[in-house]
């Protein structure tokens, strides 16, 4: 029987992810997004460091980490300075590592590091990455946006500008936070995919945003946002 999608963190607080379509999705293999600004970024880092441990814990490991270096395209409004991007086994997994109490008293120190945080559950689309797409550090484009992209159309536009797809996942859940009956959606979602792009000349990346292949794809959906992130070990 499969677990609810929710855990009691206190008496009086409890914390619960809303499926987006299916909910099979959020008792397979997810990818939470972390997209957010810092206040104090060393205070982040300490909070890095001190939750690594939970994380493993529960089975949940990184796939990236990156930071913005500039916009190729959309608003700054949608812009974030970080992307952190980490897979669990199942959203069950990521629940349970909220109820440690270590965790908890940790996570204050996220609360008081970061600004403008969005955070959300996506499933993962693409092929999975095989051995070899993909640097440990160097540029990637990130894209994200809210709308349908047409996969085929997408691959087709990489493959014409020498970009290898690390990542394609789309959003399948966010977590609401209830406290004596009034309910919040925590960090609220705002991106209905978002694609990760590789190539070994970021030039094509610039190529990449200005063909109107591209522009014809964005000009579909309600928003888009592009931009380079180095990415960090």
């Amino acid at each position: 029987m499969e677990q609810l999608l929710k855990r009691n963190l206190t008496d009086k607080i409890s914390v619960e992810i809303l499926p987006v379509d299916s909910e099979k999705d959020l008792h397979e293999r997810v990818w939470a997004i972390n997209w957010f600004n810092y206040k104090r970024k060393w205070l982040y880092t300490l909070y890095n460091r001190l939750a690594a441990k939970h994380v493993i814990q529960v089975g949940g490991r990184l796939l990236f980490k990156g930071h913005r270096q500039r916009t190729l395209f959309g608003e700054e409004t949608l812009a974030r300075h970080t992307l952190l991007i980490v897979t669990y086994p199942k959203v069950d997994n990521f629940l349970d590592m909220l109820t440690i109490k270590a965790f908890q008293l940790k996570s204050l120190l996220r609360l008081n590091a970061v600004k403008k945080f969005v955070f959300g559950f996506t499933r993962r689309v693409d092929t999975e990455t095989v051995e070899g797409v993909g640097k440990k550090s160097g540029a990637y484009l990130v894209c994200h946006y809210q709308g349908v992209v047409d996969s085929d159309r997408l691959h087709q536009l990489a493959g014409k500008h020498n970009l290898q797809m690390f990542f394609h996942g789309k959003k399948t859940g966010q977590i609401k936070r209830s406290e004596q009956g009034k309910d919040e959606v925590i960090a609220p979602f705002f991106m209905d995919g978002i694609i990760l792009l590789v190539a070994d000349n970021s030039n094509a990346y610039e190529e990449f945003v200005t063909d109107s292949d591209f522009i014809q794809l964005a000009d579909g959906n309600k928003t888009n946002y592009v931009a380079i992130f180095d990415r960090v070990k």
